[in-house]
């Protein structure tokens, strides 16, 4: 069954027991958190990945379900790689995707008790600041499955659960994969085109519209048949907002 759900998944064959080991050319690192080079992703231009496969009960469970209390982005001087969600000590914290344990350790170096997870589908989730630690480096975990209890633990200043998806060592914004509010994914699928530092992904199977010379925010909800503010909810914008030429707007899911 898992070797079905990697092949389903990655669109490679091999017979490692490791997850997506195809792609990441035998590289499994349980101590280094983010060990990837860039000669990881030297040929990569787009990568089409399934993140949720229903036939091949591979599924998606959020972590926490809580309010998001920081973004991922520019914060505070720095970039913040991931989001943060509310929870309190003792919170049951899940994985998000089937996969295997790759980090469960403490680190000083901010994240405090960590646990990653490589999975089938090629990404990698981080989950950090736990309190307690309910897995090892190794063990296999199925999509809602517990790894840790929520807490405070490394550079925190309160309780909340600091959550990464990446892939190949890239961070990727959360919220460009996972509908936070509803809890639930944007889209089964996600194509990742690389760019200088990451990639940039696109939900697939959603409809966008790419902005042409002249065209404004009334023009476009008009067209389709939506509303502006629809349009700014979806695409995280202010409806005050300059578009520009060739920008891309989700128009609905």
């Amino acid at each position: 069954m898992r070797n079905q759900l990697h092949v389903k998944l990655t669109n490679f064959y091999d017979t490692s027991i490791y997850p997506s080991n195809s792609m990441y050319y035998n590289m499994w690192d349980t101590y280094q958190l983010h060990p990837y080079t860039e000669a990881l992703r030297l040929n990569d231009k787009k990568v089409k990945l399934v993140i949720q496969d229903l036939a091949s009960s591979c599924e998606f469970v959020p972590p926490v379900k809580g309010i998001v209390t920081s973004n991922y982005g520019w914060r505070n001087g720095r970039n913040h790689n991931g989001i943060d969600i509310n929870l309190n000590v003792w919170d049951t914290v899940r994985v998000a995707f089937a996969g295997m344990v790759r980090i469960a350790r403490y680190n000083s170096g901010g994240y405090g008790r960590v646990v990653i997870v490589r999975h089938y589908n090629g990404l990698e989730t981080l989950y950090a600041h736990l309190h307690r630690l309910k897995v090892k480096a190794g063990d296999i975990v199925e999509a809602g499955d517990l790894i840790g209890l929520g807490g405070s633990s490394g550079h925190s200043t309160g309780s909340h659960l600091h959550f990464e998806l990446r892939f190949k060592g890239k961070a990727l914004n959360p919220k460009s994969i996972i509908d936070f509010k509803n809890n639930k994914l944007i889209s089964d699928s996600i194509q990742l085109v690389k760019q200088k530092w990451s990639y940039s992904v696109i939900p697939m199977g959603l409809n966008y519209h790419i902005v042409s010379k002249g065209e404004n925010l009334y023009r476009i909800a008009l067209r389709y048949g939506t509303t502006i503010n629809e349009i700014c909810k979806m695409n995280r914008i202010s409806r005050n907002r300059p578009l520009y030429v060739g920008q891309k707007l989700r128009i609905e899911s």
